[in-house]
């Protein structure tokens, strides 16, 4: 798309960002923090940020990497606190495991209720089902590899950040990025086998 059509045609003002947005900064968060008990309250810090800063955006790609990058700055803020740095009670761990498979219930309801999706479901339904099935797995697979690579994974294949966006919303060397998502890939390939068809 052309940049300059994408300026004038796309609406950046904070009320069509949270619309547009505020689920997709919910799934970044849980899939960071690996906790949905804090991840409305990091999402509302997001836009309150978005509200009393009101950054100047080229388009909604550059807005979308803002709203990424300052959502996961949040979340790494939690994990440097005090209080997080020495709570690992076993509830909690419970707790981190049922966010990240609700996370991934509801990005596979998204994902197979409209968008590219939509024609297929309409003509084929169980072809709709098979890949929703199939994102489920993938999904759940990515939910379990270690936290860095598990960021980099979801913002690069769910976000579609390229390697040098990534790099700055994680604040990372890109040679960091491509390294954890060399590993993780590799990951995704030991624990799906063939069903695992990303490109390395």
């Amino acid at each position: 798309m052309n940049m300059t059509t994408e300026v004038c045609s796309c609406d950046l003002s904070p009320t069509a960002l949270v619309k547009r947005h505020s689920a997709r900064v919910f799934r970044a968060v849980v899939a960071t923090c690996g906790s949905r008990s804090t991840a409305d309250d990091i999402v509302q810090r997001v836009f309150l940020q978005l509200v009393r800063t009101r950054p100047t955006f080229e388009n909604d790609r550059h807005a979308k990497a803002w709203l990424l990058r300052v959502a996961i700055n949040c979340c790494k803020d939690l994990h440097r606190s005090v209080w997080q740095s020495k709570v690992g009670s076993l509830d909690e761990i419970q707790e981190n495991q049922a966010s990240t498979r609700e996370l991934v219930a509801e990005h596979t309801v998204l994902a197979s209720s409209g968008g590219s999706y939509s024609a297929t479901r309409e003509h084929h339904p169980e072809e709709a089902f098979e890949k929703a099935e199939q994102q489920k797995t993938v999904l759940e697979a990515v939910a379990d590899l270690p936290p860095n690579q598990r960021s980099c994974i979801h913002l690069f294949y769910f976000e579609d950040l390229s390697i040098a966006e990534i790099a700055e919303t994680l604040e990372q060397p890109a040679a960091t990025v491509k390294s954890h998502l060399h590993r993780g890939r590799a990951q995704l390939q030991t624990i799906l086998g063939e069903e695992y068809d990303y490109e390395a």
